[in-house]
């Protein structure tokens, strides 16, 4: 599925779906794309909501040994 990198930025900083789809329409308002539909508009910014967090997960424990990384997955 199609996420664009201006709302991957987004995602990262924040979670809330309304901050991403206002987001999303307004990339596409400036670059004069016409707007799909709302089922659409959720799965892109669900898809960048998970790609988001996984990056932030990977970035707070890219330094992290093994051991661990591993005691953190199985405390979470």
């Amino acid at each position: 599925m199609f996420v664009c990198p201006y709302l991957l930025k987004t995602s990262v900083q924040t979670e809330s779906g309304m901050v991403l789809a206002k987001t999303l329409l307004d990339y596409l308002r400036t670059q004069k794309i016409v707007i799909p539909g709302m089922d659409v508009l959720e799965r892109i910014c669900a898809e960048a909501i998970t790609l988001g967090t996984k990056r932030v997960y990977r970035a707070l424990t890219s330094e992290l040994s093994e051991g661990k990384k591993n005691s953190w997955i199985d405390f979470y």
